[in-house]
């Protein structure tokens, strides 16, 4: 699987972080929340089966789950893995899984994360650095190189599209 996320997601609800969405790849480990795991139909991945790309900056919690489980990371914050890295990845897995959640983003390019809105504040951690080039490269690579099996888009969030609707919604028209 190939995680492309600015976050680990391997928080818990004891971690102090109760919003699920940033616990689902420790379930997938076996890990993580209680209440995720219980809804797994298939085994556990295994931690070598796991890349990440786009990873920036760890909690001191995350970091110690990742080395906990044995799974390889690299935080990016100096640059996103290289094509060379990813493509050896590929050599070993034929079939993949995509996981893109679209704050590995920087929300300089593309503002419809959770970063670029300033009236939101999370757990402390930063948004992505990606640009969009590096995503099309990177997903290209994946493409041409792996058979994909499966691919999750996660927190896309178009902030000015709502607020745009909530200002429409007073005119008659759009009105039931």
């Amino acid at each position: 699987m190939i995680w492309i996320d600015a976050h680990p997601d391997v928080s818990t609800p004891q971690n102090g972080y109760p919003n699920p969405h940033a616990m689902v790849l420790g379930s997938l480990l076996g890990g993580g929340a209680p209440q995720l795991r219980e809804l797994m139909d298939h085994p556990a991945f295994d931690p070598a089966d796991i890349l990440y790309v786009g990873l920036q900056s760890l909690h001191d919690y995350q970091e110690l789950f990742l080395k906990d489980a044995g799974v390889p990371f690299k935080v990016q914050t100096d640059g996103i893995l290289s094509p060379k890295i990813i493509s050896a990845f590929l050599k070993e897995h034929a079939q993949v899984l995509v996981h893109l959640d679209i704050d590995v983003l920087s929300p300089h390019v593309f503002p419809n994360t959770y970063f670029a809105n300033p009236e939101l504040v999370g757990d402390g951690c930063g948004g992505g650095i990606m640009e969009m080039a590096q995503l099309h490269r990177i997903l290209a690579l994946i493409n041409r190189e792996a058979q994909l099996c499966g691919l999750t888009i996660a927190e896309h969030l178009p902030f000015a599209e709502y607020q745009l609707q909530q200002t429409l919604k007073v005119l008659d028209i759009f009105k039931a």
